[in-house]
């Protein structure tokens, strides 16, 4: 693509403030970079038909693959499988190394990323906020289709990584503290939408999928998994799957069907394709969080389409006052909801 005039000053406007006395030499290899990058497609807005599948720059190819395969099975289906990728961020010191990471984003953007997570960058930090304005700047002109997503309220996409969280709420049986985090007053920014992903903090300090993962008895680990995998699916704004830290295993084991991770995945996948066709779970509809203990308790949706959300955090059954019937399964329900059991009531 070739930048405008006002697109080249706007540029080297940012280099400069990034890079103090460094920024016109820096400019023409910038040009060159995007000049030789295509022209990419308008970016589609997020919606609920969009079902984001993350993973880290190792298993990608392999993401692409199990992508292209279920597309292929079903070419029809309403739910919209996105790749996303999470990524080291490493602050650039010096323009070449700024120059690298944006050809990084440019190649994955390329192979049909459309979602990167910085992993590390902090929009705490000033200088880190204006690199990410930059790159959501030039990336808007080369690759528009691609969002960028950092911790804090700086990003196109604010992610939240709920692993921490989730992961006390099963090992303590109780949902108050994440009800209480879901229900607090979310202001990521004007333009910025909140993505809620099953994942560890930047700097996990220990692995917190042990909670998850431990379970002796096989099927009620599963649909601990499951149940896990289902929190963000429920909560407003845009839901992801960390596949390979969720599932514990590689993605070559989801063609496996005897496999623990081939159930989880599946089940899951259910779980979205179901949630495309539910205007209730756009990601700008409105939730409504109800005062939970055993059981996280969420309504979607608006007055006349809402969805009651359902989620057992423990190994026991829990009595639910709703009835009516579950789209996941489609029948009726009344009564209690199993161990680690998930209902969308309409």
């Amino acid at each position: 693509m070739l930048l405008s005039t006002e697109q080249r000053g706007r540029l080297l406007g940012h280099l400069e403030a990034l890079y103090p006395g460094q920024g016109q030499v820096a400019g023409e290899r910038f040009w060159t970079l995007l000049a030789a990058h295509p022209p990419s497609p308008v970016k589609p807005a997020w919606s609920e038909k969009e079902a984001l599948l993350v993973v880290r720059p190792h298993a990608l190819e392999a993401l692409k693959a199990l992508v292209g395969k279920l597309e292929a099975e079903n070419p029809s289906q309403e739910a919209r499988l996105v790749m996303g990728l999470s990524l080291p961020f490493h602050p650039p010191k010096k323009p070449a190394d700024l120059l690298e990471q944006l050809a990084s984003l440019l190649h994955y953007a390329g192979q049909g990323v459309r979602l990167i997570h910085l992993e590390g960058l902090a929009c705490e930090e000033t200088w880190e906020a204006r690199l990410l304005v930059f790159l959501q700047e030039v990336l808007g002109w080369a690759a528009p289709q691609l969002s960028l997503a950092a911790r804090g309220s700086c990003g196109a996409v604010h992610w939240n990584a709920l692993l921490p969280l989730v992961a006390r709420a099963f090992r303590q049986r109780d949902a108050s503290e994440l009800a209480a985090w879901a229900a607090r007053p979310s202001s990521p920014g004007p333009h910025a939408i909140p993505c809620h992903v099953l994942s560890p903090e930047d700097r996990p300090t220990a692995d917190p999928y042990e909670t998850l993962h431990a379970l002796d008895q096989e099927e009620l680990g599963t649909q601990r998994l499951v149940a896990a995998g289902a929190i963000p699916l429920c909560l407003q704004g845009l839901p992801g799957i960390h596949l390979e830290e969720l599932l514990g295993a590689p993605l070559e084991l989801l063609h496996e069907p005897t496999s623990r991770a081939h159930r989880v995945f599946f089940r899951l996948l259910h779980l979205l394709r179901v949630r495309s066709v539910h205007p209730a779970f756009h990601p700008q509809a409105p939730q409504v969080v109800m005062e939970s203990h055993s059981v996280l308790r969420i309504i979607r949706g608006y007055r006349d389409q809402p969805v009651g959300c359902y989620i057992n955090l423990t190994d026991q059954p829990q009595p639910i006052r709703r009835v009516g019937r579950d789209l996941i399964s489609g029948r009726y329900f009344a009564g209690r909801i199993p161990p680690y059991g998930v209902l969308w009531l309409v």
